[in-house]
């Protein structure tokens, strides 16, 4: 209930922010589906912002006025003029200011963006509170990714990586496994279990294994190292075809932990707790 009024009052202030644009839109929908957001003046419709987007009647060059969200690869900064592929090029006009939810598009000599919606905005007005309501809702996103995720995960823990070796697969496997360039090239980690924030298995020490691979299936999986600490997000591996490894010559149950969001700071433990009971 708590997270539902914070939700509900962070929408009802960019309402505010935003009052004299067209209160029919969905901004929570077009925050959910863009990843730059920002203000700006549209300069000239029909044209483009640099060498190498295709221009048409639904191409836009517009200058930035107030960036309020970006992927980190992107630099947009107030002043700068990009690209915008209007969804209804007849909704724009010359010198227009207005506050754009848009989604990368081409990137090379300058920035290029689709629209996923717009807000007529007459003024300028509230740049700080605007980043401010945007980076409350990104938060927010990412409070509920990450509940979801601890929500399907066997097991969640505080705890500190005390070795990594070689996976111990070869001890289950009576057949050689074919090589490719998709092989993960499995390692196994043992982490030394120091708090359990969910499903406690009594066990105090952990074999959770990794892929090493830098291959496109397994470039951004947590790798491993001797002393890491955190907060772990781990599964029983479904992944590997082989369910178990060896530890100290016992048969143990492995895991993984294959999404980086699966791997968080130590200091976090309190809130990923409040957030897994729902507060």
């Amino acid at each position: 209930m708590k997270r539902s009024k914070q939700i509900a009052g962070t929408l009802v202030l960019f309402l505010m922010l935003t009052a004299g644009s067209s209160q029919a839109q969905d901004r929570a929908a077009l925050l959910q589906s863009s990843d730059i957001v920002f203000n700006g003046t549209v300069l000239f419709v029909g044209a483009v912002s640099f060498y190498g987007v295709p221009a048409s009647d639904n191409t836009m060059m517009v200058r930035v006025d107030a960036v309020y969200d970006q992927p980190a690869s992107v630099m947009l900064a107030p002043g700068d003029t990009v690209t915008v592929q209007a969804v209804d090029p007849t909704a724009f006009r010359r010198n227009m200011r207005a506050m754009f939810y848009t989604q990368g598009w081409i990137f090379g000599e300058g920035v290029a963006v689709r629209e996923v919606g717009h807000e007529v905005n007459a003024e300028n007005a509230g740049v700080a509170q605007a980043q401010d309501t945007v980076s409350q809702f990104r938060q927010q996103q990412q409070d509920a990714q990450l509940r979801a995720r601890m929500m399907a995960a066997d097991m969640v823990m505080v705890g500190q990586v005390v070795s990594v070796g070689p996976s111990t697969l070869a001890a289950f496997q009576t057949d050689p496994q074919p090589i490719s360039e998709h092989t993960p090239n499995w390692r196994e980690a043992v982490i030394q279990v120091e708090e359990w924030i969910k499903g406690n298995q009594g066990d105090q020490r952990i074999v959770m294994r990794f892929p090493t691979s830098l291959d496109v299936q397994w470039y951004d999986a947590p790798r491993f190292t001797e002393g890491q600490e955190g907060v772990f997000i781990c599964n029983r591996d479904q992944v590997s075809g082989t369910p178990f490894a060896m530890l100290s010559g016992e048969q143990k149950i492995a895991y993984t932990a294959l999404s980086p969001q699966d791997i968080q700071p130590r200091d976090q433990a309190d809130r990923m707790k409040a957030l897994l009971a729902g507060q």
